[in-house]
């Protein structure tokens, strides 16, 4: 719920939005919820194939309408430049307190031009 009144009020703000959750089951959860509500996303975890994992990066940092990304803590949180996120939900918190700093430094890249926030639910 409270993710349901966040993300819109973010997505008007001009915020783009990373959420990452350690079970995909979950990011099955939220990406429901993102089209009920009406939030554009793309989604990348250890089930997308590698050959496309840079194309949506790429879509996500260039495409304006893209509000949000659903990321899986394990395959999205390390190695990605997503500067273009201004704001980090941990949605759940991985076990390795390291593996959710290493998300979170997915938008606090070379380039990123706006003060980044994060949220841990």
């Amino acid at each position: 719920q409270a993710l349901a009144e966040l993300l819109p009020s973010l997505a008007n703000d001009g915020h783009r939005v990373l959420i990452f959750s350690q079970w995909t089951t979950m990011l099955d959860i939220l990406e429901w919820a993102l089209e009920v509500i009406g939030i554009t996303y793309r989604r990348l975890d250890g089930g997308t194939p590698v050959i496309e994992r840079q194309t949506i990066v790429d879509t996500f940092n260039n495409d304006l309408s893209i509000n949000a990304c659903l990321l899986s803590t394990r395959a999205g949180g390390q190695g990605l430049n997503l500067i273009g996120a201004d704001t980090v939900i941990i949605h759940d918190m991985d076990f390795n307190p390291q593996m959710d700093r290493q998300a979170e430094d997915r938008c606090h890249r070379i380039g990123q031009q706006k003060p980044v926030t994060i949220y841990r639910c």
